[in-house]
């Protein structure tokens, strides 16, 4: 069973989509003669709802008061809008949509290609859009194994450095 609130949101959609643009629009009118049939007895209640109806869209912004009768309205940019966009849900729809194509982040694949001793290493990308590639040579990759020679070289260099301590210093 609906609720009422899901009976407003229902006849709102209804009054967006069915008022006139550049005419003064009454929800009376718009739904006593397509939507709703009340019978006699229902008929307060049925002028009560319409002017809850006018007063969401006027809340929402759809709608602006034209007199002091509270079931006559007039669409508002927002309300032409959304009477464009297919009423109050696909209208807030296109809005969430256009949100979010704002803060979706822009993504660019870099390609880095380091050099280093032991040649040239690049990451790989399966993007499909351009790619913007970076050479920097001071990027190496470090390897946890040293080899022979890194090994006598860091010998041969404190070797080196205790001689010339000795030799400066201590004689």
């Amino acid at each position: 069973m609906k609720t009422e609130r899901d009976l407003l949101y229902k006849y709102l959609d209804i009054l967006i989509l069915e008022a006139e643009i550049a005419e003064p629009n009454s929800s009376n009118n718009i739904l006593y003669e397509k939507h709703i049939s009340p019978t006699e007895t229902e008929k307060y209640d049925f002028l009560e709802f319409c002017d809850k109806i006018v007063a969401l869209g006027n809340k929402l912004s759809y709608f602006k008061y034209i007199s002091k009768e509270p079931d006559w309205f007039e669409l508002t940019e927002k309300g032409i809008l959304a009477k464009e966009k297919g009423g109050h849900l696909k209208y807030e729809k296109f809005i969430n949509d256009k949100e979010l194509e704002k803060v979706k982040p822009t993504i660019i694949a870099e390609n880095y290609i380091a050099v280093n001793n032991h040649g040239i290493q690049s990451s790989k990308s399966d993007f499909k859009s351009p790619i913007t590639q970076i050479i920097n040579p001071t990027i190496s990759i470090k390897s946890n194994t040293k080899s022979l020679l890194e090994i006598v070289s860091w010998i041969a260099g404190v070797i080196a450095s205790a001689i010339v301590v000795y030799e400066f210093m201590i004689k």
